[in-house]
């Protein structure tokens, strides 16, 4: 049993959310910031201590990075939040030496996390307050209904403050030339290609692969159905996830508008971040500090340079290095928060911990298909709920991932109330190596690694695939060469993973057809 803490070990004191169902009118509906303000406070009350003594103690505020910020088709037509952490703090009354807002990735958040608490245990802040949030589902509705909101906020004072805006991060990493050319843009393209190279290396027709769907999410919508920060309290079985009907129609295959990710909320979360001696003289209570032990980071390379479409040895290393500075092994781990944005990241996750079988419950929140997937914020609510959960189960240890990309970002962090045994260090990403060549063009025969159909409104529109060169194995995308819904109804039916294909260049971009 450990007698004495370091005053610089970091540790988490507070966490909030809160959660806002569509109004019935635009005078009640709120904006992201207002989410945000609401979360934040929820965290700074959680700590129990003096409000004028914690907010004096808090030097840096950090915001994740509205999805309006991060892509044009997110735009919001009522107005922008500037320079969010600079209005949060000031709608507070805090005056932090530093306000971060951070880049995109579902990721970031768990960074954010392993960023600060690197930087508190060197002195550098006293505490932080870590924050975000999203209202896309009032954004939305209002666009809908015709309502007229204005959610423009800006800084009403510059206060002595650095300002960091980290703008949209490393793109080029996430989108490639050959993928904008054959219009390889929305994640569940990526993912339907993902999933379907499961399917393919499984050896699973299409039904089968939509009850193992629906078997693995049916525990999460059950989660999200008893959680007041949920967005979308309703469960549902396993056959509700997994059969096709006109309130589950196919997206993208082999997705079903139940299988994914679900962005339209009204969703914030926080967490208050210090040091052990901070915390002592705050008089925060023991049994309400959660410590970090475990934190771990590593990139994958564009997906058509991994050796397998549907794993990450990026996922699989960044476990492995929290749990290695943590000092504990998979079984130690009681409580997981596992991203569920496309069902092929919890399915790789599991394999890489070792976790197949569905005996553990992988979400504290009740994932992003059924408990929201706030933009890049949705880890901090998964932190948020690890934190509570670790608090009503005293040492014992949790585990949260974050994911950004096409599983090509990834964040673990390992929590615990058992105050850690060294001290905190963090590592740099690991960048994992491309291993696959890539050809933009290809002219001739080749193999059919994956596809999808895209779908709009229920009626196949596209077909796209990932092709394999048989001379030297390289690979590159290619569209399917005709996109009749009759035609794409036929590939559907066959199901041509594996198969050879014919494929000729076009100024729109490869062309394939089945041999």
């Amino acid at each position: 049993m450990i007698t004495h803490i370091d005053d610089n070990t970091p540790v988490l004191i507070g966490a909030g959310q809160s959660v806002q169902s569509v109004p019935e009118s635009a005078d009640v509906a709120k904006g992201p910031i207002d989410m945000v303000c609401e979360a934040a406070r929820a965290a700074l009350q959680d700590t129990h201590t003096e409000p004028d003594k914690l907010h004096t103690q808090i030097e840096a505020v950090v915001c994740t990075r509205f999805f309006s910020d991060s892509s044009p088709a997110y735009r919001s037509p009522f107005g922008r939040c500037e320079a969010p952490p600079c209005v949060l703090a000031e709608k507070l009354g805090l005056s932090p030496r530093l306000c971060v807002y951070d880049s995109i990735g579902g990721q970031s958040p768990q960074s954010l996390v392993g960023e600060f608490s690197d930087r508190v245990s060197r002195g550098e802040f006293r505490a932080v307050l870590i924050a975000g949030g999203e209202a896309l589902a009032n954004v939305k509705t209002a666009q809908r209904k015709g309502w007229q909101m204005d959610i423009s906020v800006a800084p009403q004072e510059r206060f002595d403050t650095t300002y960091e805006d980290r703008g949209f991060g490393d793109q080029a990493a996430l989108i490639t030339p050959t993928a904008i050319q054959h219009g390889v843009l929305q994640p569940i393209l990526f993912y339907g290609l993902m999933e379907n190279a499961r399917r393919a290396a499984k050896g699973q027709g299409m039904v089968a692969a939509h009850k193992e769907m629906g078997q693995m999410l049916a525990p999460f919508s059950d989660i999200a159905a008893h959680n007041p920060y949920a967005m979308f309290r309703e469960g549902y079985t396993a056959e509700q996830l997994s059969l096709m009907s006109e309130t589950n129609r196919t997206l993208t295959t082999p997705y079903l508008h139940r299988h994914v990710a679900k962005d339209g909320v009204n969703q914030g979360a926080a967490v208050v971040l210090t040091t052990q001696g901070v915390a002592r003289e705050m008089g925060v209570a023991p049994e309400r500090c959660v410590y970090l032990h475990g934190h771990a980071e590593a990139d994958e390379p564009v997906l058509l340079a991994r050796p397998e479409l549907h794993k990450s040895e990026a996922l699989r290393v960044a476990f492995q290095e929290a749990l290695d500075m943590a000092d504990i092994q998979t079984d130690d781990l009681a409580h997981f928060d596992i991203y569920s944005c496309f069902p092929v990241v919890i399915s790789a996750a599991q394999e890489a911990l070792g976790l197949e079988g569905g005996r553990h419950v992988l979400t504290q929140t009740g994932g992003l298909p059924f408990f929201g997937g706030p933009g890049n914020n949705y880890t901090l609510h998964g932190i948020a709920e690890m934190m509570q959960t670790l608090r009503r189960h005293p040492n014992t240890f949790g585990l949260v991932q974050g994911n950004g990309g096409w599983m090509s970002k990834h964040a673990v962090g390992i929590y615990s109330t058992q105050a850690p045994s060294k001290p905190f260090m963090r590592a740099p990403a690991q960048k994992i190596p491309a291993s696959v060549a890539i050809a933009d063009t290809h002219t001739g025969p080749a193999r059919l690694e994956s596809y999808v159909v895209a779908h709009a409104r229920g009626t196949a529109v596209a077909g796209l695939c990932i092709g394999r060169r048989t001379s030297d194995g390289a690979r590159f995308y290619a569209r399917y060469i005709d996109n009749t819904s009759e035609a794409l109804g036929a590939l559907m039916s066959r199901d041509p993973l594996g198969e050879d294909i014919s494929v000729t260049p076009s100024d729109s971009g490869n062309i394939f057809k089945l041999s």
